[in-house]
């Protein structure tokens, strides 16, 4: 199942190359008592940029085993092979190749085994790719990426509900 061209590969990892802040992203709310509830063994952060997020969450939670997946960063570019607890997918599906989006949910589903936490931003971005095209290459709103998950993910969606700054929380119990 192809999850992104090559080319866009590229883009990723340039722009992870030229802008220190992406992929850098800080806290998220509700994330916390998320894990808190499931108290997991295991959970893989796709699209984990540099992997910050991740490193806090194994300050926190230092016996949970912790897998990152961003094919933008060489680090962390190997596809993740087994299924984690937990899934959580914040600040990235709105940067997936539109061609690509239900292979790329339908490999998420494969990934978690308890609840998957995914945070979609519904406006264009800030920043670039370096051919020129806004780093958010889907711009859609609730109605869209609630029908593209639950077509693509199999669970009950918990929770699914706007967030500050046009965000969408969708949460995924299997």
């Amino acid at each position: 199942m192809k999850l992104y061209s090559n080319h866009y590969q590229n883009q990723l990892r340039k722009l992870h190359q030229l802008k220190s802040s992406f992929g850098s992203a800080g806290k998220y709310k509700g994330l916390n008592e998320w894990i808190d509830k499931w108290t997991p063994q295991s959970l893989t952060d796709y699209g984990c940029g540099k992997g910050n997020v991740m490193k806090e969450i194994g300050k926190r939670y230092p016996t949970c085993h912790l897998q990152g997946y961003d094919p933008g960063v060489v680090e962390y570019n190997q596809i993740p092979e087994f299924a984690t607890d937990l899934l959580m997918c914040t600040d990235v599906l709105e940067h997936i190749e539109p061609e690509m989006i239900d292979n790329v949910l339908q490999h998420i589903n494969t990934l978690f085994k308890k609840s998957a936490f995914l945070l979609i931003d519904t406006r264009e971005a800030i920043k670039t790719l370096p051919d020129g095209r806004n780093a958010h290459l889907i711009i859609e709103g609730k109605d869209w990426w609630t029908e593209k998950v639950t077509k693509n993910i199999k669970g009950n969606v918990v929770v699914n509900a706007f967030q500050k700054q046009q965000k969408i929380l969708i949460v995924v119990d299997k």
